[in-house]
């Protein structure tokens, strides 16, 4: 919610970029390529244990028509776990993903867009999940999902929801 509101409230001396925490439906044009990357910090803790995860994906997308765009997001990932006193960590390469989406709704009005694009996304259990602390999650897992875009002059807004198939693990 804050991040909605920071893009709604921010002074005109900001430009609005491409969103943090959920995918876009713009794409690059055509031949167009990119990479993308940020850092992700996570901790979750009980009374007797805790476990911080860092992750770095690189995301590496490229347009193979104005509309459609195929990627590949790469994950290294460095993880702490503390359980009854006990610490173990690992690092190294997370569950690798591919991606498709295509835009199948695109209105544009001068300075405003609206653009919805359906995506689907297949993790690949590439990521060490024998040893404590897991780096992946050891199953293939399929999602289907929309995601959506309004951008009027220098701010907007970005959806996007998914359902996901989870496979099998050990």
């Amino acid at each position: 919610i804050t991040a909605v509101i920071l893009v709604f409230c921010a002074g005109e001396g900001l430009a609005q970029g491409p969103p943090i925490h959920t995918d876009t439906p713009i794409t690059l044009g055509l031949e167009g390529r990119g990479v993308r990357t940020l850092a992700r910090i996570g901790r979750a803790s009980s009374p007797d244990s805790r476990v911080t995860t860092v992750a770095w994906p690189l995301a590496i997308p490229y347009n193979l028509t104005t509309k459609g765009v195929i990627g590949i997001v790469v994950p290294m990932v460095l993880k702490r776990a503390r359980t009854s006193g006990v610490e173990s960590s690992a690092s190294g390469l997370g569950d690798v993903s591919v991606f498709v989406k295509y835009v199948i709704l695109q209105i544009d009005r001068p300075k405003e867009t609206f653009r919805a694009s359906p995506k689907v996304v297949v993790k690949l259990p590439t990521g060490d999940h024998n040893d404590a602390p897991r780096l992946g999650s050891g199953s293939t897992d399929v999602s289907f999902g929309i995601v959506a875009a309004w951008i009027r002059r220098r701010r907007g807004m970005y959806v996007d929801g998914s359902y996901q198939l989870k496979g099998k693990a050990n």
